[in-house]
């Protein structure tokens, strides 16, 4: 499910409406803040500093691993955000700006694609797209990341969620959203407009996504450099920090109404849950595997290391019967010999 959920707006008719869309293993609030209050919350601050905004939040699962929860494939949870805003009423009047964090530009820009593909057949897809006059991206992985591809290639012990796995850096699926919103955003370039931004900053993980990635190669101004990593870039601490002085002036191009109004309504954030399966047979099974592996690398191990004269593969059998290992004992400990097979010294017992 995806929720849209309303921080504040202005009576009258809305200047504009801004929608805050967060990434991977992001959360409606959370990424927008730096902690568990509304203090540093820059959606409420834009809709403060703005006259006439309606602001709201979307918020949708989307955990990194499956073993944190599931998560829809990334077209998937497009269409589930695209039927969220049309069923939004008040979405249905004034321009649209959205403002995107990671991956939540991803499904941004499949979802204007969705919408330029179904206009001709939907009167309420054609509106919503025409109404979409501002994109904000802030360390979007255009082309992927080498997490993302890090994580697929443990995908075995790190079990990436599906939407993760679109993640990797050059996929296919990447490629083929970033060439058809070129050209859907130079179709609409005399309305449709950008504001990228890149982190230059590693996290304890590193670079998350660098720079040719965070440039989708659109029309318009360059890029813009900030002084923070992949998970701060979306937490400015200030209002005069780079990216939310540089988003204020990007918002307020959208031209006031004659009707606008002068009163400030903010809403009180309620709390968010997403229903998740439990995932446990699948987690049971993984885990039963995992362990499986392990020993198998611990007996190849001590296969490796294990003793060369016969004597010493009669202890080390013994050893491992002790040891309640007695199921390997048909695996070959040096050469073609094992535990069942090893033939007493002549000062031994049969």
């Amino acid at each position: 499910m995806s929720d849209l959920i309303k921080v504040a707006d202005w009576s009258g008719a809305p200047r504009a409406s801004v929608i805050f869309v967060h990434g991977l293993s992001g959360h409606p609030y959370d990424t927008w803040r730096r902690g568990p209050d509304d203090d540093t919350f820059w959606p409420l601050w834009l809709a403060q500093d703005v006259n006439g905004l309606a602001v709201y939040t979307l918020g949708y699962a989307a955990p990194a691993s499956n073993w944190l929860g599931t998560a829809m494939p990334l077209q998937d949870r497009v269409g589930s955000v695209r039927a969220r805003l049309l069923a939004t009423p008040a979405l249905r009047q004034g321009p649209i700006t959205f403002v995107c964090h990671s991956l939540g530009g991803l499904i941004v820009k499949q979802l204007l694609l969705d919408l330029s593909q179904a206009k001709e057949r939907s009167p309420e897809a054609a509106d919503l797209l025409d109404r979409v006059r501002q994109v904000v991206f802030l360390a979007t992985p255009h082309t992927g990341s080498w997490q993302g591809t890090m994580l697929d290639r443990l995908r075995f012990l790190a079990w990436p969620s599906s939407i993760a796995r679109v993640l990797t850096a050059n996929d296919s699926t990447l490629r083929s959203i970033n060439f058809a919103y070129r050209g859907l955003a130079d179709d609409r370039r005399a309305v449709l407009k950008h504001l990228v931004f890149y982190e230059t900053q590693g996290t304890a993980a590193g670079m998350i996504v660098d720079e040719a990635s965070a440039d989708p190669g659109l029309p318009g101004d360059p890029p813009v450099s900030i002084d923070a990593d992949h998970i701060t870039i979306a937490k400015p601490a200030h209002r005069s920090a780079l990216q939310y002085a540089l988003t204020k002036d990007f918002v307020e191009r959208n031209p006031s109404q004659p009707d606008q109004g002068t009163v400030l309504t903010t809403y009180p954030l309620p709390p968010v849950t997403f229903e998740q399966s439990s995932n446990l047979a699948p987690k049971l099974v993984r885990i039963a595997s995992l362990l499986l592996f392990a020993l198998i690398v611990v007996a190849g191990v001590s296969a490796l290391w294990g003793p060369s004269s016969e004597g010493d593969v009669t202890a080390e059998c013994g050893s491992a019967a002790q040891r309640g290992w007695s199921w390997f004992s048909s695996v070959t400990i040096t050469g073609s010999r094992d535990c069942r097979n090893v033939v007493p010294g002549p000062n031994e017992k049969k």
